[in-house]
């Protein structure tokens, strides 16, 4: 690849699948996932996001653009550039216990899984706020804001957007309805032992990042 990589990090349901519909809806900018099959070959949600799925020999063919976004979960693997979202830890961990169906226990996804830990450890490990060369864009500016999102994405990227709009959220959820949910879905909230654990393992880092 002769175009830099950039990393579009986030603790899992945390809004990277929309920003790489953003990227590609607004600067025509394609991306890739370090997870194989990552968007489970629907492919409505591979045509919104311009996912791009690796070759069989795991090549990821980008073309010209000028730069190469690629999804992770993982911690921080390396210095390059990134855009990191987060998104308010609370509703991040009740979409996730969704989003894998309820098969893992709540407490259990607010501990943390091994692989990427709690919500307080990944943006602990990212250091967002901190890092070199690195975009902090918030999941709820992104939804809320989305012209003043843009304009951040587009001078951490040195790009033009080529448009300023999205489908409605109606639309995107129509495509898929797992991997961008419709407006009042996942509204259950954190309560009782549950909510009193996640401000434990998180509370320090939600307060450093203004979430209440």
């Amino acid at each position: 690849m002769s175009a830099p990589v950039v990393w579009l990090a986030s603790y899992p349901r945390s809004g990277n699948t929309f920003l790489r519909t953003v990227l590609y809806q607004c600067f025509g900018i394609r991306s890739a996932s370090v997870y194989r099959d990552d968007l489970g070959k629907q492919a409505g949600i591979e045509a919104l996001t311009g996912h791009i799925e690796p070759t069989a020999q795991g090549r990821i063919e980008f073309g010209d653009q000028p730069v190469c976004p690629i999804k992770t979960h993982a911690l921080p693997p390396d210095d390059r550039p990134a855009i990191y979202i987060v998104r308010d830890g609370r509703d991040a961990v009740v979409s996730l216990y969704h989003f894998w169906n309820e098969r893992l226990a709540l407490s259990d996804i607010v501990e943390g899984p091994d692989y990427f830990g709690s919500w307080a450890d990944h943006l602990t490990a990212w250091e967002p706020q901190k890092r070199p060369n690195t975009l902090l864009l918030r999941y709820e500016d992104l939804v809320g804001s989305l012209g003043a999102s843009i304009d951040r994405i587009a001078d951490h990227l040195g790009l033009e957007p080529r448009s300023r709009t999205l489908p409605s959220r109606a639309e995107l959820a129509a495509l898929d309805g797992r991997w961008i949910k419709p407006a009042g879905a996942d509204k259950a909230e954190l309560d009782g032992p549950a909510l009193q654990r996640f401000w434990e393992v998180n509370g320090d880092v939600m307060r450093e990042f203004g979430y209440w």
